[in-house]
């Protein structure tokens, strides 16, 4: 299983889709940090968590992209046929599975290094901000539960036609601009450009609403149940 670790980990990371997509997510990101973080979101601090927060975000939709990217070459035609081979030999299709889903956790966890160094570096050269554990909790809301959603849903999309995982993509997008109640909001952005201004004083303390919360719970908890099952589905298959 190492072996296969280091194969699916050089061909899927050192492709030049993903590169462009953690280009894309870096320029995304500086564009937001400058272009609109630098004045604050909803009258609170460019350095408060409710900006960082929107500034996570706003890039996670890309990340998203990049994530269900992943899932198409897992379902992909010439994926199939390497897959039949696969049966035929003792590796074990679950752990193979689990192998590539790492891979695509690894491949997130570059994405989410990448966004935060950019953004750890803005804050420390633009306003001198050397202490960051006021903006870990927004970081764990943001980038934690839709990345285990997704990544279910894609692979249970893929089973039944990889045509619907690029469906994804764009439902992915669009959802991230129409400014979803807060508990099915799957980016975020709409909790942090909104909350602090109901919260009516000025760059307020940092607080979540409870429907936010109860959202990420539910979308981490159908998530992991959508991974289980198309684990026990290959183990039905083999």
């Amino acid at each position: 299983m190492i072996k296969i670790f280091g194969y699916e980990a050089k061909r899927l990371l050192w492709n030049k889709f993903y590169v462009i997509l953690f280009a894309i997510t870096l320029i995304y990101g500086w564009y937001t940090l400058f272009g609109e973080v630098i004045m604050g979101i909803s009258n609170t601090a460019p350095f408060s968590p409710w900006s960082f927060g929107y500034y996570l975000a706003q890039v996670m939709p890309v990340q998203l992209v990049c994530i269900l990217f992943f899932i198409t070459y897992i379902y992909s035609a010439k994926e199939k046929r390497v897959q039949q081979l696969t049966l035929a030999t003792s590796v074990d299709t679950v752990k193979y599975l689990l192998v590539r889903i790492a891979v695509i956790g690894i491949g997130y966890l570059l994405l989410c290094i990448g966004i935060l160094a950019l953004s750890f570096g803005y804050y420390s050269v633009m306003f001198q901000l050397k202490d960051f554990t006021a903006l870990l909790l927004p970081a764990l809301v943001i980038l934690i539960p839709p990345v285990i959603f997704v990544l279910g849903i894609g692979l249970l999309a893929g089973r039944i036609h990889n045509s619907l995982v690029y469906g994804l993509m764009a439902v992915i997008f669009i959802s991230s601009y129409i400014g979803l109640p807060y508990a099915i909001d799957l980016t975020g952005g709409s909790v942090f450009l909104r909350y602090p201004v109901i919260l009516g004083t000025l760059d307020p303390a940092f607080t979540l609403p409870i429907s936010f919360i109860l959202g990420r719970i539910g979308y981490v908890a159908i998530g992991l149940l959508l991974i289980c099952y198309c684990c026990l589905a290959k183990v039905k298959k083999k």
